[in-house]
């Protein structure tokens, strides 16, 4: 409940930051919307118990309050729903980039490969709209039982067992909030069979996987495996809402009967002379109102606590982001990096049972060229991982001229990190902004992106393109498509941006391209850093015959060095390096 309650206020904050005006709207008819049902009801009973008094200029003013009030009630409840909505479009807006950053900025990327963080990132994604609704459903919650407070005192002035109305207010009120606690429970049961569901049938709609499924003819297949993964998430779910909505049955049968009662004892009142008849209009309007009173309390409850389920992910995701922000380092790096090293180093992913990388002793020197040669599997990408500081190692440490890399700020470090790798993102904007993205300090310097597009090459096809630089490179908003090799090509561009960092990574990044131009591009790198002579470049690749120019070959195996030299030291040892590179060698014989 804490926990809800301080959401609330958070997202009353936003809504006063997105839109002053409407907040201060909503606010104001939801107070009055809490006296609206007691002004009619007293108007009502004045005037009928006073329509033969004569008091005619009295019974014009209390008529035209009462309709005001009802005017207020009527349509009051109108604007607030729709201001609402166009309220909680913005705080959701703001909520949807909160969650961003916080992810965005944890220092690491090893949360990324916990299956319960995307559960709950998948279940905070579909609720943020719940959670901008929370703030203005616990507002309307409060106003609706000060109403109901007030109905109630009236309905005790008539007589004390009217006022126990409110009593049966708590049944439906408990019921809802069990029947939330069901849905919640069953939608955490389901994210993963959602996600799966999700995940398959994107693939149809994607350029790169749907023409993929349609070579192999497995789109029945795989459409198959969503609707069977769909199938079991509404399952798990409809036996949650089926039982969510039997609570809140019997919580409303049994308001119902009390209600039905009420209406008895009222008019056994007037009957016997107990009451008025204004009194027992009185108690119709009240008790009549108090039903709707009591709805809309319950309505905002279930808002509020399907906030609060949402509320909980979200909690549980900003307090996550503020422990990793705690623990991560504050030392900027803010010149050269002259050495690298790691020391036993080591890493397990998350739910593994064996380690993928085990007992590193690795140095890098500034204005080196070192290369990583591996079968699939052997470890590479991870090591990389390490080095630009993505994943802590889970057993030894890295270390920047002799300090551990965890003390230093992770943001720090990345801003002298530059890199392209074989899975590199493509960013469908245009030409310019997909390379000057590299360095944001250039992002729109013209002379630099075009520096680094002739550096590398790319400008063989970039001054063909409709536009130039200034080209869209999304097909499906009229834009222009890109080869494999040329995305691969632009983002070597995005990576030589950055002219002055202190380690340079090449992840397989020219799978695409052929062995010559893998070769080139190897070459560009290597004497990039030998000019620049604080430069450590680190070469990652399949090919054997681009890494011969590396000063230090590393060999990987299962998750271990097992050789390391000169290309000729390698070859000369006649060990797996040298049987490696004849394999690959004898192919082109």
């Amino acid at each position: 409940m804490n926990a809800i309650l301080q959401l609330a206020r958070h997202t009353i904050a936003l809504a006063w930051r997105a839109a002053p005006r409407i907040t201060i709207v909503v606010g104001a008819l939801v107070v009055l919307e809490a006296f609206a049902a007691v002004c009619i009801a007293l108007s009502q009973r004045w005037i009928v118990d006073n329509t033969d008094t004569g008091a005619l200029a009295a019974l014009v003013i209390v008529a035209v309050l009462g309709g005001l009030a009802y005017a207020v009630n009527a349509a009051g409840n109108r604007i607030v729903t729709n201001l609402s909505q166009t309220l909680a479009e913005h705080v959701d807006r703001t909520l949807n980039e909160e969650v961003i950053a916080i992810s965005a900025n944890v220092p690491t990327l090893e949360h990324l490969e916990r299956p319960e963080f995307h559960d709950r990132i998948t279940l905070l994604g579909k609720s943020t709209y719940e959670l901008a609704h929370s703030g203005i459903g616990l507002v309307r919650a409060v106003s609706a039982t000060v109403s109901v407070v007030l109905s109630v005192i009236l309905l005790s002035s008539v007589h004390i067992a009217l006022g126990l109305l409110v009593l049966l207010a708590f049944p439906p009120i408990w019921t809802s909030m069990v029947a939330q606690r069901h849905r919640a429970e069953a939608q955490k049961r389901a994210a993963a069979e959602e996600r799966r569901d999700e995940s398959l049938h994107r693939l149809a709609v994607e350029p790169e996987s749907a023409q993929q499924i349609r070579v192999m003819g497995a789109a029945d297949v795989i459409d198959s495996w969503a609707d069977e993964a769909r199938a079991r998430h509404l399952r798990t779910r409809d036996r949650g809402l089926a039982v969510a909505i039997g609570w809140e049955l019997v919580g409303w049968a049994v308001y119902m009967l009390g209600f039905a009662a009420t209406l008895a004892l009222a008019a056994g009142m007037v009957g016997s002379g107990a009451a008025t008849l204004g009194s027992f209009v009185l108690a119709v309007t009240l008790a009549t109102r108090l039903r709707g009173e009591v709805r809309r309390t319950v309505e905002s409850i279930k808002q509020v606590a399907r906030g609060a389920t949402a509320a909980e992910h979200f909690v549980w995701l900003r307090e996550y982001g503020k422990d990793q922000a705690a623990a991560a380092g504050t030392v900027q790096v803010t010149g050269p990096v002259h050495r690298i090293e790691l020391r036993g180093a080591g890493f397990t992913y998350p739910g593994a049972p064996e380690p993928v990388l085990r007992a590193i002793d690795l140095t890098l020197q500034a204005g080196q060229t070192i290369a990583l040669v591996g079968l699939n599997g052997a470890g590479k990408t991870t090591l990389v991982k390490l080095l630009t500081g993505m994943y802590p190692p889970t057993e030894g440490e890295v270390l920047l001229d002799g300090r551990p890399l965890e003390t230093f700020d992770a943001a720090s470090w990345r801003r002298r990190t530059t890199g392209a790798f074989q899975d590199s993102f493509r960013l469908k904007t245009t030409v310019a902004e997909a390379v000057g993205v590299g360095n944001l300090d250039h992002v729109d310097d013209a002379e630099r992106i075009r520096l680094a597009i002739e550096e590398t090459g790319v400008h063989a096809f970039v001054d063909r393109l409709p536009e130039g630089t200034e080209t869209l490179l999304d097909r499906s908003m009229g834009g222009h498509e890109l080869s494999g090799g040329q995305w691969q090509r632009l983002a070597l561009a995005r990576a030589h941006m950055r002219t002055s960092a202190n380690l340079q990574v090449l992840d397989e990044p020219t799978a695409a391209l052929d062995p010559q131009a893998e070769h080139e591009v190897h070459e560009l790198y290597a004497s990039r850093a030998a000019d620049a002579g604080q430069q450590i470049t680190l070469l990652v690749s399949h090919r054997f015959s681009t890494v011969r120019m590396a000063d230090l070959i590393i060999v990987l195996k299962d998750g271990a060095i097992v050789e390391r030299g000169t290309h000729a030291d390698l070859m000369a040892s006649g060990g797996a390096y040298a049987a490696l590179y004849e394999s690959q060698a004898s192919q082109y014989r």
